[in-house]
């Protein structure tokens, strides 16, 4: 019994020693799951002389999207995204195929301002009109009128005077600064 115990083990031994594999890790996973419009930062471990990043949509359009060493992978569009990754290299060129799938957020998301948090209007025709001021109107009060026209509540326009004033507004804590008034006009 000893012997036969003896003999498997020396098989084992002998088998295990004759294959040396190397583990690597790219530093890229074979499947991720994201919120649409999420940013998901990818990149390899790997250096190399050139990188090729490409990206096939769900309706099977492939593109080149990066010759970087990373890439920042966002969609709008819920569905399976493939991307393939290559280091073009003499000595070590590598390709990795993995998978993205982006997913309906949670919490819906609103194209509407959710908060207004400064308003300082420059001097200019509108000032006091648009948002409408009023004996005893505190600043909060004002920033509440703001909030109450662009917010999609009343689809009003507010002022940001003549030269150099501005709004600092946001979305589930993405603050925006911007000049509303300006773009508005711009764009009929």
């Amino acid at each position: 019994m000893n012997k036969i115990l003896y003999f498997i083990l020396m098989a084992l031994m002998t088998a295990a020693c004759t294959h040396d594999v190397q583990m690597v890790n790219l530093g890229i996973d074979d499947d991720y799951y994201v919120y649409r419009m999420k940013k998901l930062k990818l990149e390899s471990a790997y250096t190399g002389r050139e990188y090729k990043w490409a990206l096939t949509s769900p309706d099977g359009v492939t593109k080149e999207v990066s010759a970087d060493s990373e890439y920042i992978f966002m969609e709008a569009d819920e569905g399976l995204y493939r991307l393939t990754f290559d280091i073009i290299d003499d000595r070590t060129p590598y390709h990795h195929e993995f998978t993205v799938t982006v997913m309906h957020e949670e919490i819906e998301y609103s194209p509407w301002i959710a908060r207004v948090y400064e308003y300082c209007p420059a001097p200019g025709q509108f000032v006091n009109e648009m948002p409408q001021y009023e004996a005893g109107d505190t600043y909060a009060d004002i920033l509440q009128k703001c909030e109450e026209s662009i917010s999609g509540k009343n689809d009003v326009m507010i002022s940001l005077g003549g030269y150099g004033g501005y709004e600092r507004a946001g979305q589930e804590g993405f603050p925006y600064l911007g000049q509303r008034f300006l773009r508005a006009v711009a764009s009929r």
